[in-house]
């Protein structure tokens, strides 16, 4: 297959993913350089034959290593740090209110995840937020994937501690590994 078409069909496919994942990570609306770098380093290792078994994972552990390069480049990083607003898609039916409380929800959720160590960063951002399942999130953060569970399983803890400290947000629920697990919380209670 041609790499340009190849490099054209990754773009259309996965640059929202791309977008959102350098978004959440970077805490900035400014992830233009660290996006363009993920595509020019794609469209290079395709060039030299690279095969790819999960294009989704591949672009984003690309975004994840071009991120950090930017930010190691970058004297300044904690000036441009911005206060992070997350644009979503409300459906119309939704009130004004509506709307805000989820913002606010929403805003504090990240506040919270931004103020634990960046490990557990990553593992929430790409397992709860961007739906990742385990084999991805540990192909992007070349971990195992034991270490992305127990350090999903921790930072869930980490966070519904640091919500709770908080006072803003109840009980955090994250997502569950299993179905069976589906409804047990995590302040170790197991109802």
């Amino acid at each position: 297959m041609d790499n340009n078409l190849t490099i054209e069909e990754l773009f259309q496919q996965y640059k929202q993913d791309v977008n959102n994942f350098l978004l959440y990570y970077l805490r900035t609306t400014d992830v233009d350089d660290p996006f363009q770098e993920t595509f020019i380093r794609a469209y290079k290792a395709l060039n030299q034959g690279s095969s790819i078994t999960n294009p989704r994972s591949w672009l984003i552990s690309i975004a994840r290593n071009a991120a950090n390069d930017y930010i190691r480049k970058e004297k300044s990083y904690l000036k441009k740090l911005m206060h992070f607003s997350k644009q979503q898609i409300q459906p119309e039916q939704q009130t004004v209110e509506d709307k805000m409380e989820l913002d606010e929800q929403n805003r504090v959720l990240l506040q919270g995840i931004y103020r634990m160590k960046k490990s557990y960063q990553e593992v929430v951002l790409l397992r709860g937020i961007k739906d990742f399942n385990v084999t991805e999130t540990a192909a992007i953060l070349n971990w195992s994937e034991n270490k992305v569970r127990v350090t999903y399983h921790r930072a869930l803890n980490k966070l519904n501690n640091v919500l709770n400290k908080g006072g803003e947000l109840g009980e955090f629920e994250g997502r569950a590994e299993t179905p069976a697990k589906r409804n047990r919380d995590f302040n170790g209670t197991g109802k």
